[in-house]
């Protein structure tokens, strides 16, 4: 059975929590992210912590707690991971668990550096971009990933088979809303910051899009609720192309990063394996 105990930190200042880590060998330093930093914690909201340790007696990667009775979201990294982002002389993925360090160090602040490292790190990661710009591959598997989605949705609505019309119910419920949600982000080549985020952001940017998202969260009519999918999924992929239409042909290249080139040379490709020999 999975482990948890109760909270130590729950009755503790973030402060006090601070100077506690600060006296255990094991911690080189602690970062801070979020609304915290902002002087913008409301009573729902939440700390963040970065943990970077020198060592452990197992590999941690994320965890949760409480402070000052507050909901804490915990990460941990290592010295060895600052030490490879100062040796770094291209930029990192940010789905690189280094790449995120860079990520909390870029918008962070420094509550505790036992040596000066974190310091280093954080001034390396504003004099330049160090996240490695993969905004085209994530359009591409956003366009890919909608669509693919919307055709299998597109198959189940127009069967007359119940239990196809299920999956279908099924699928809208708790697939759509995710796929559509946070590809809307990718194929705008927005680095994701988190769902408060998201929905300033449309709030702000594209008020029209979050209240269609909303009304297809609530829609209970199985046809109604199917067409704004379909409405939703091209506003969706307004910057990055049309949808899938019956009758296309898309190959997905086993690529990193996916080219134009490599869709087309994929395309050919199959074109020529389905070509009857004469």
């Amino acid at each position: 059975m999975p482990q948890k105990r109760s909270s130590s930190t729950h009755e503790l200042t973030l402060a006090e929590v601070t100077d506690h880590l600060s006296q255990k060998e094991a911690v080189e330093g602690v970062i801070l992210v979020g609304s915290a930093i902002k002087d913008a914690l409301t009573p729902a909201s939440d700390y963040d912590l970065v943990i970077v340790l020198r060592q452990a007696p197992v590999p941690l990667h994320v965890g949760v707690t409480s402070i000052e009775g507050r909901f804490t979201d915990l990460v941990f990294h290592t010295t060895a991971q600052l030490e490879q982002f100062l040796a770094a002389t291209e930029p990192l993925a940010f789905a690189n668990w280094v790449g995120r360090l860079v990520g909390w160090l870029e918008v962070g602040k420094i509550l505790f550096d036992r040596n000066g490292l974190l310091q280093q790190a954080q001034t390396k990661a504003h004099s330049g971009t160090w996240i490695q710009d993969d905004t085209a591959d994530d359009a591409f598997h956003a366009w890919n990933g909608v669509n693919y989605n919307l055709a299998v949705a597109r198959r189940l609505f127009a069967s007359e088979d119940p239990l196809y019309w299920q999956t279908l119910d099924l699928r809208m419920a708790l697939y759509a809303p995710a796929d559509l949600f946070f590809n809307y982000f990718r194929a705008r080549s927005l680095r994701w910051d988190g769902d408060k985020w998201a929905i300033r952001y449309l709030n702000e940017h594209d008020p029209d899009y979050l209240i269609l998202f909303q009304r297809f969260m609530n829609e209970q009519d199985r046809t109604q609720k199917f067409q704004m999918y379909q409405q939703l999924a091209v506003r969706t992929l307004e910057p990055v192309g049309d949808l899938w239409t019956e009758g296309d042909t898309v190959i997905m290249p086993d690529a990193k990063i996916v080219t134009t080139e490599m869709e087309q040379q994929a395309l050919t490709f199959w074109e020529h394996l389905i070509q009857q020999e004469q």
